[in-house]
């Protein structure tokens, strides 16, 4: 789950600001869905295991581990975001986020601007669910 928000954050598609914290089951998820970056379609389709330790998740927190130094993030009715991001990539996006302990979609559009490549439009919508146990190590 935290690689997926992370993914979603370099295509330009992240939450935080104020202190947002998601809680989802642990287990084995299963993520599917499209990105688009400049007009390049980059398909998601994997699976991974959140631990317990991992099945909550700060944005704030996130966010820090990928070098972004300032980040404005509105989810204000629970469904609907904005967001803008100044720092290692330049982000700004907005769009639906729906997160429940077995399900998150996400359905944004936004531009991301990297090492001098200008402005680049960007989306993605990606659903995650549970899918059960993960395999025993």
């Amino acid at each position: 789950m935290r690689k997926v928000v992370i993914a979603a954050a370099s295509l330009g598609f992240a939450t935080v600001g104020v202190a947002q914290t998601y809680s989802v089951e642990p287990g084995l998820w299963k993520i599917e869905g499209q990105g688009l970056l400049a007009g390049v379609g980059l398909p998601i389709d994997q699976t991974e295991c959140v631990s317990p330790e991992d099945a909550k998740l700060d944005v704030s927190e996130a966010l820090a581990r990928m070098g972004n130094t300032s980040c404005a993030f509105d989810h204000g009715n629970g469904r609907d975001f904005s967001l803008s991001c100044v720092g290692d990539v330049t982000f700004s996006a907005s769009g639906s986020l729906q997160v429940n302990r077995r399900q998150v979609e996400v359905n944004a559009i936004g531009t991301v601007v990297m090492d001098g490549a200008g402005e680049l439009p960007a989306s993605i919508k990606a659903t995650v669910k549970h899918i059960g146990s993960c395999p025993a190590p």
